[in-house]
């Protein structure tokens, strides 16, 4: 008579602890591609970085910590799955040698345990250019030139510069040698005074990252 209900009462209490002992986590799925900006090509093997700005006993940590790192398939696509975690904000980070680095910060309210958050990263890839501005038709010291770089510029220690740069004399000639987005057109505007004339040019030409880039300006 006791066995008849000791069997049952068994496998109620196994499969309470069994429940009790189980890991109850949710996860968050991060998949994506990376692509160069310019033409859709995958890039592969690029290091992608994800980081999150944690809130540990109810204080906010501004600083990004790297929470996990893989690299992109031959396709250019990439996944990260982590456990769900009290954050304010995540940072997708991207790097490859030859290519500018790139990052993108994500919203927490905008990634969710129930659905995969995905994206398209384009990524700019290195490239250099020599530009050379010259008073080829000298007219008199008052010649003057205003240019700008109005695309292709950036804001990286070597990157092609983007403030005003002005050229004054009969004698002007320099060659600017900087880092500019493969793929993509170089843009210069400017303005040129000679003899009480004024008048306005553009210039610009495609920059490929595996030749030597150069642009001309002769006025």
């Amino acid at each position: 008579m006791k066995n008849k209900y000791i069997t049952p009462i068994l496998i109620v209490i196994l499969c309470l602890s069994f429940t009790a002992c189980k890991k109850d986590s949710k996860e968050l799925v991060f998949n994506g591609k990376v692509l160069v900006s310019g033409t859709s090509e995958p890039v592969s093997n690029a290091r992608v970085t994800l980081a999150s700005t944690a809130v540990q006993s109810w204080v906010y940590h501004a600083n990004f910590q790297d929470v996990a790192s893989v690299e992109t398939d031959s396709d250019g696509s990439f996944s990260i799955t982590v456990d769900e975690m009290a954050a304010s904000a995540y940072r997708i980070y991207i790097y490859k040698k030859d290519y500018f680095e790139y990052s993108s910060v994500i919203n927490a309210q905008d990634v969710s345990s129930e659905d995969i958050y995905y994206n398209v990263y384009n990524i700019f890839s290195k490239a250099s250019v020599d530009i050379h501005v010259a008073n080829y038709t000298p007219d008199s010291e008052d010649d003057r030139i205003t240019y700008r770089i109005v695309k292709g510029g950036g804001d990286c220690f070597d990157c092609c510069p983007t403030d005003y740069i002005y050229g004054i004399g009969m004698s002007y000639d320099t060659t600017i040698s900087c880092m500019t987005y493969g793929h993509h057109y170089l843009v210069i505007e400017s303005m040129i005074q000679k003899n009480e004339n004024i008048y306005n040019r553009k210039d610009s030409v495609y920059i490929n990252p595996l030749e030597e880039n150069s642009l001309t300006i002769l006025y």
